[in-house]
């Protein structure tokens, strides 16, 4: 009896071009979950009765696989409108896109150029682009390295102190911000419903901004500083806090360990504002 079965590794692979397939081609998934039946270990008979396709097509479908790969399983001769990519070239943009971040239609057409010496206009891109699954749209811009169990400590114990404060009591989160050249997000093509991110960096030239934001009315109290942010404008903007809100029963801050927020002018400064 011939052997189909196939190699984990070769199963799995078969298994990520199916899932990608699935987008572009309702014809290039079906050849490849046919070789996936014989390669986990069906007979062709059972494999047909699953597939709703006859044993001798089921078997050729195979050899085809066996001699030449996915290309030549995939492969037509179907002499209808032209295709300008095949379901291969389909699946490996599928894989580019995946993988990169392309701002640009034109920069798709290019590597489709470069890759399959193949041209399309920009509008014929697009409209192939919307049809495989993708749309055009920003990534998300994410943080570096965020510690995710630390976030989740300090929303909950936010959460239980925002509910339970007296209602005369302020909430400020102060922090500066430095403006600089930047990594901004721009539109580019992902698969829709998908997600993607563009991590940050820091410039060097920036202008300084000291400011607090009231966490329930999201009022915000700003000082500006051509200087460096430090313990003057850590001064200044504690002190115009206490200024702006003079029926408050108690102002709390929730700030971060920069070391000019917990000097010992700072210290002295918030003990004579608590009296």
């Amino acid at each position: 009896m011939r052997d189909y079965e196939l190699l984990p590794d070769t199963i799995s692979a078969l298994k990520a071009a199916h899932k990608a397939s699935k987008r572009v081609s309702a014809y290039t998934a079906y050849r490849i979950h046919v070789i996936i039946l014989l390669g986990m270990g069906l007979s062709p008979l059972e494999a047909s009765e699953i597939m709703l396709l006859d044993e001798d097509t089921i078997i050729s479908y195979f050899d085809k696989y066996t001699s030449g790969g996915l290309s030549a399983l995939l492969k037509t001769h179907y002499k209808g409108s032209k295709k300008k990519l095949t379901d291969e070239q389909l699946l490996q943009l599928c894989e580019e896109l995946d993988n990169n971040i392309y701002l640009t239609t034109k920069a798709v057409c290019r590597f489709v150029l470069l890759e399959f010496d193949i041209e399309y206009s920009e509008r014929g891109m697009a409209a192939l682009l919307k049809n495989i699954g993708y749309v055009y749209k920003k990534p998300d811009l994410k943080p570096g390295n965020p510690d995710e169990d630390l976030q989740d400590i300090f929303l909950k114990q936010y959460v239980d102190f925002l509910q339970s404060k007296p209602e005369n009591d302020l909430i400020f989160f102060m922090d500066a911000v430095h403006p600089v050249h930047n990594a901004q997000a721009a539109y580019g093509w992902f698969r829709k419903g998908e997600q993607r991110e563009v991590k940050t960096n820091t410039g060097r030239d920036r202008y300084n901004i000291h400011g607090a934001m009231n966490a329930e009315t999201y009022e915000v109290t700003a000082i500006f500083s051509e200087d460096n942010i430090n313990t003057d404008t850590t001064i200044d903007l504690l002190t115009a806090l206490e200024q702006q809100n003079p029926t408050a029963n108690r102002i709390f801050v929730l700030l971060d360990n920069a070391r000019y927020h917990f000097s010992k002018i700072v210290q002295d400064l918030s003990g004579e504002l608590c009296k």
